[in-house]
């Protein structure tokens, strides 16, 4: 990541956060709820996964299955980004 890359201006990033924070978990399929383009918003999870921000686990029943979650510090952003989006809208 360069200096002028930050993941927080990165729409996906932000959405696939938020999304997961709502949801708590979601299949690898269910990625596409933020961008249809499922190689580009799963290349924005796997950053985010390395960055900390969330964690998977493969189904028990079907191994090809990855459900992600939120990591402590993933809630900690999200709750961030949502306190951000409230006082933007505060008049």
């Amino acid at each position: 990541m360069t200096k002028e890359h930050y993941i927080i201006c990165d729409r996906n990033a932000v959405g696939l956060i938020l999304l997961i924070h709502r949801e708590k978990e979601v299949k690898s399929a269910d990625l596409v709820k933020v961008n249809r383009n499922y190689s580009s918003i799963k290349s924005v999870a796997e950053m985010l996964l390395e960055t900390g921000v969330l964690q998977t686990r493969k189904s028990e029943s079907h191994s090809t299955k990855t459900y992600w979650t939120m990591t402590e510090k993933g809630e900690r952003a999200a709750n961030l980004l949502l306190q951000v989006e409230k006082d933007l809208r505060e008049k």
